[in-house]
């Protein structure tokens, strides 16, 4: 009997709803009478077919279409809720960015989920950079059974003392040492990697993994290439094609979080950006009558006119059509607009119709990765 339900015909005419229908109205029909006399066998049969194709029928129908449609939506929401992790992923394959593809046209699928953003990917992207950056700077240099790492000549001190102290956070390192804040961030990512602390979690304070005979067996059992990470800004510091721009010692403090910087410090976190990436002749513009154009740089005989929109919402088109103007006042060959968020449809429109350029938060970030080689 099952295996003849299962019957896909079957199934859409005699759903239970069907079912308990034509048993109430057969009930019903049983209990009638045709002018006066008991209803015959004819005439039960007839009421029921009417009643089957009349309203069994459709009923059957719409409760098809129900079941469609309620698959249908939540397929969509599935694939809906894993194309929003689209925008970061921790392997960062792509190496090589063309700076000069047409973003504008990027698929609908991922317009919106670019729509969907939310804070929380914010952290996702700087905790993968951050993983990549931490793995590079502590790779065993062989295979014997003691490894031979490469960490900052205050590894040791450090571990120690936020053993002692049973707590770690940056700003404890940063203060007992009086070192930066990416060198501060460095030492603490090669402790989570050596196993002293834990990963972050949140606000959360790190867990502290090891006691102090524990670390100090560490240290014996393995062999270190203590390297003195001095500033960052000597490390990237602008070359002699751009030295009309010099960037401020601040904008590393941030450690790549450029949703947290200003509008003016984002300005000199792109030319940073930029220099690493190959362009040259980096200016960036004064504040104020800078016509729409933050950055002026040049890379293989091209020059751009770079606008830069540190934002919390997508960019609209006004950016696009201030820069457009400000690449034929400084005589540029292409207008760029350069952003941490994304840029909405009536953006991209225009910015096909004026051929303006856009790097929006994933090219952002590809730079980034870039610069790290």
């Amino acid at each position: 009997m099952k295996k003849i339900y299962n019957n896909k015909v079957l199934k859409f005419l005699f759903p239970i709803p069907s079912i308990c229908t034509l048993v109430i109205f057969g009930i019903l029909i049983s209990v009638s009478e045709i002018n006066g006399e008991p209803a015959t066998i004819y005439d039960k049969l007839l009421f029921m077919i009417i009643i089957f194709v009349c309203i069994v029928i459709p009923l059957d129908i719409i409760i098809l279409i129900y079941k469609k449609a309620k698959n249908y939506i939540k397929k969509r929401i599935k694939s809906k809720s894993k194309k929003q992790d689209v925008f970061m992923d921790a392997d960062y394959s792509i190496i090589d960015v063309d700076l000069l593809s047409d973003n504008n046209s990027k698929s609908d699928t991922k317009n919106k989920a670019q729509s969907n953003f939310k804070s929380e990917e914010n952290k996702s992207e700087l905790n993968a950079r951050s993983n990549i950056e931490t793995k590079k700077a502590f790779i065993p240099e062989n295979s014997t059974l003691k490894r031979k790492l490469t960490v900052d000549s205050y590894f040791e001190e450090a571990g120690k003392f936020i053993i002692d102290k049973d707590k770690a956070s940056i700003g404890m390192i940063q203060r007992y040492f009086r070192i930066g804040f990416n060198r501060a961030c460095r030492i603490m990512d090669q402790l989570c990697d050596a196993g002293v602390i834990g990963q972050e979690e949140g606000t959360r304070p790190r867990k502290i993994l090891m006691n102090t005979d524990d670390f100090q067996a560490f240290i014996e059992n393995n062999d270190f290439n203590y390297k003195d990470f001095t500033s960052i800004e000597e490390q990237t510091k602008i070359s002699e094609n751009n030295s009309k721009t010099i960037i401020p010692e601040r904008i590393y403090m941030y450690n790549n979080k450029f949703d947290y910087m200003t509008g003016h410090d984002f300005e000199y976190f792109c030319a940073d950006l930029l220099q690493k990436n190959g362009f040259q002749n980096i200016t960036v513009t004064q504040g104020s009558g800078d016509h729409g154009v933050d950055i002026l740089a040049e890379k293989t005989g091209v020059s751009y006119a770079i606008q830069c929109k540190c934002y919390s919402k997508d960019i609209g088109n006004a950016a696009i059509q201030q820069v457009h103007a400000g690449k034929s006042i400084y005589k540029r060959d292409i207008a760029v607009v350069l952003t941490n968020r994304f840029f909405t449809p009536q953006a991209k429109e225009e910015a096909a119709i004026l051929g303006v350029k856009l790097w929006d938060r994933d090219i952002l970030i590809k730079l980034i990765y870039n610069s790290s080689f």
